[in-house]
């Protein structure tokens, strides 16, 4: 039993490590990542990556859920949908907050703290994904860019727990 409990703490991090990785391809062909006030500039650009990146999340998130079913890894699963939903739900805050005015403007450190953080990776993935597709102009308000980079993050978060909930297992039932 307490073997168990190990390898699935192992799986849950290795799952978490899987998501963090991808996040990573993102930001990492977008070339440059927010840090506070400025940028962290990375020697890797690829306009390729940043384009496809919304397409590639969704095709990771629904592939992974069915490959974790078939295998049977819950543990794995879990850990990689918990941190694609941590990052996801803090861009899609921050940018919902932003362009429909909930007014969490008073709180802006403590969304800052709370939200910032963890969207750093989507934001910085996000950047590069706006000006690849709009080049130097930047239209006002929320634009096409906005909503396909959003609905790409809202379905690579809502597929994967119905994939995995309608894909059948490989392992036999005892």
């Amino acid at each position: 039993m307490a073997n168990k409990k190990h390898s699935d703490t192992k799986q849950f991090f290795l799952g978490a490590a899987i998501t963090l990785a991808v996040w990573a391809l993102g930001v990492f062909s977008a070339g440059r990542m927010p840090f506070w006030v400025d940028y962290i500039y990375l020697p890797t650009e690829s306009r390729l990556i940043t384009l496809v990146f919304p397409l590639l999340l969704i095709v990771y998130s629904v592939v992974f859920a069915v490959i974790c079913k078939r295998k049977d890894k819950d543990a794995l699963f879990f850990g990689s949908y918990l941190f694609l939903i941590i990052l996801s739900a803090s861009f899609l805050f921050l940018w919902v907050n932003q362009y429909l005015g909930l007014g969490f403007e008073d709180y802006i450190s403590f969304v800052l703290l709370l939200f910032m953080i963890p969207a750093m990776p989507a934001l910085a993935v996000f950047e590069a994904f706006f000006k690849e597709f709009y080049g130097n102009t930047r239209p006002v308000g929320f634009s096409e860019a906005h909503i396909i980079f959003c609905a790409a993050v809202i379905l690579a978060s809502a597929l994967p727990p119905i994939i995995y909930k309608l894909v059948k297992s490989k392992q036999p039932s005892a």
